[in-house]
């Protein structure tokens, strides 16, 4: 049986309320996701194209991105 998007975005806002994060109307993170949610994060990435989209088809923004200051880090080793 097919998992229809639906169910898919029904997952994202499960996992939004039980961290908290749709009091500010934020989506949960991937991270949060991969950790609480139901279904894989590749499959919901798949469906809508971007982890971004999925959040906002659920009702939700996404979050603004920030970089780590890992990152620059990273990128003067590497």
């Amino acid at each position: 049986m097919k998992i229809t998007d639906e169910e898919l975005l029904r997952d994202v806002q499960r996992v939004t309320g039980e961290v908290g994060e749709s009091i500010k109307n934020y989506g949960c993170t991937l991270t949060q996701y991969d950790i609480l949610g139901g279904f894989s994060k590749k499959l919901i990435i798949k469906r809508f194209g971007s982890w971004n989209n999925a959040v906002n088809a659920a009702g939700f923004d996404a979050r603004p991105w920030k970089r780590s200051p890992h990152f620059e880090v990273l990128r003067e080793v590497l």
